[in-house]
């Protein structure tokens, strides 16, 4: 869309290249992406609760 001066994917490469952060989720379809970025170093859920090392 002309209005938005960057498409979704060109934000969503940004993003990937900002040091300190870290892509932990990624789902896509055809006309839909969801990207969740964290502060490195990023651990899972099992991690922060201790479950596993």
């Amino acid at each position: 869309m002309p209005e938005y001066p960057l498409s979704a994917d060109n934000v969503h490469t940004q993003l990937a290249h900002v040091a300190g952060l870290q892509r932990t989720v990624q789902h896509r379809e055809k006309d839909f992406l969801l990207d969740v970025f964290e502060p490195r170093p990023a651990r899972s859920v099992a991690e922060r609760e201790g479950l596993v090392s």
